[in-house]
């Protein structure tokens, strides 16, 4: 059980991360139109909480992609 719940973690960080990264680096700007331009600083210092929020992060984004936001 423990390992399931450990590898169940893991998923979820890496996918975290990756979402993250992509969101911080590319998809920001298309959820939150007064990040348009922001710096490299403003995206390293959102990704970890993109990351960590990513379910959240995914639905505004692809709400957004849809024209729902």
């Amino acid at each position: 059980m423990a390992s399931f719940v450990l590898q169940a973690v893991a998923a979820y960080g890496v996918v975290g991360v990756l979402i993250g990264a992509a969101f911080a680096f590319y998809g920001v700007s298309r959820v939150d139109h007064a990040a348009t331009g922001g710096p490299f600083g403003f995206r390293l210092m959102i990704w970890p909480a993109s990351a960590a929020l990513w379910p959240y992060i995914a639905f505004r984004w692809l709400r957004a992609a849809r024209g729902n936001a």
